[in-house]
């Protein structure tokens, strides 16, 4: 404590004082001004695909890369639109909007089935998995002739929530 005091005693300590809390009082406020002027300039805007790791990296360029805080969720396990701001450093704020995008097909797994003559069949009687995180409807191609003996090749389109197709086939012996 006795150097603090002689220390601001003297005249000359007291002016470098204050000469290093200006130019730190200074450097404050532009960084401040700086950020308010950008808050809202820096938009990005980013698409992912639904079920994948969002990564903040992925708004630049790959070889650019800072410590960020990302404020506001994003749930990539869920299709939509998202809004965050992401800080680099703590200092640069950047508003940032994520598309999560649901553009793949689903995979189906077929089983070949056999029926009796006349018996009624929908396109669910073949299907044994399907890996898909929305809602999938199924329609045969062509409808199967169950009043045909012998064997048939069904196929079948799947369409998932967001129009994603496969087309697959399998076989009906009736």
């Amino acid at each position: 404590m006795k150097f603090v005091e002689k220390f601001i005693k003297n005249k000359e300590n007291r002016k470098k004082c204050f000469l290093i809390f200006v130019i730190v009082g200074a450097i404050m406020i532009s960084m401040t001004a700086v950020s308010v002027f950008l808050i809202g300039n820096f938009n990005f805007y980013v698409t992912s695909e639904v079920g994948n790791r969002f990564d903040v990296n992925s708004v630049w360029k790959k070889d650019f890369k800072a410590p960020c805080t990302v404020a506001g969720e994003i749930n990539t396990e869920e299709v939509g639109t998202y809004k965050c701001l992401v800080k680099i450093w703590g200092l640069i704020p950047m508003n940032v909007t994520v598309d999560v995008i649901d553009t793949t097909a689903p995979v189906v797994t077929m089983q070949a089935v056999s029926i009796n003559y006349g018996e009624e069949c929908t396109p669910e009687t073949f299907i044994s998995q399907i890996i898909e995180k929305s809602e999938v409807t199924h329609q045969f191609v062509i409808a199967p002739d169950t009043k045909k003996i012998g064997t048939q090749l069904i196929q079948i389109v799947s369409t998932d929530k967001y129009n994603n197709i496969s087309t697959n086939e399998t076989v009906l012996t009736v």
